[in-house]
């Protein structure tokens, strides 16, 4: 039973990573497009984000996942409060539809 469920975390924590750089990559063609424009039409927000991921571990890894995907930063974790800066609102993170999360919290089923 050990083995199954570490072979499921690590399946978890590769499809993890595989959409962590996929958003990485899609975040950098946006922050791109918006610097090279010719006018910066930009709105800057300040979001907090309440997880509902248990581990403190894997709380700082969303953090810096967050962190890692251009244009949006974690300025802080304050239990399970996230505060992010968003570099425009489109950015901005839309606690249902967030991918990272879903799956953090699917490993902390298995483990």
């Amino acid at each position: 039973m050990l083995i199954k469920s570490s072979i499921i975390t690590l399946v978890y924590f590769l499809w993890y990573f595989l959409i962590l750089l996929v958003n990485i990559i899609t975040a950098n063609i946006h922050v791109a497009a918006i610097v090279l424009s010719k006018k910066i039409n930009i709105i800057p927000v300040m979001i907090h984000f309440e997880t509902q991921v248990k581990s403190n571990t894997l709380k700082v890894l969303l953090a810096n996942s967050i962190t890692l995907t251009p244009g949006t930063l974690t300025v802080s974790i304050n239990d399970n409060q996230l505060k992010i800066h968003c570099l425009d609102r489109r950015f901005a993170i839309v606690p249902e539809n967030f991918i990272f999360e879903k799956i953090l919290r699917k490993i902390e089923d298995v483990m």
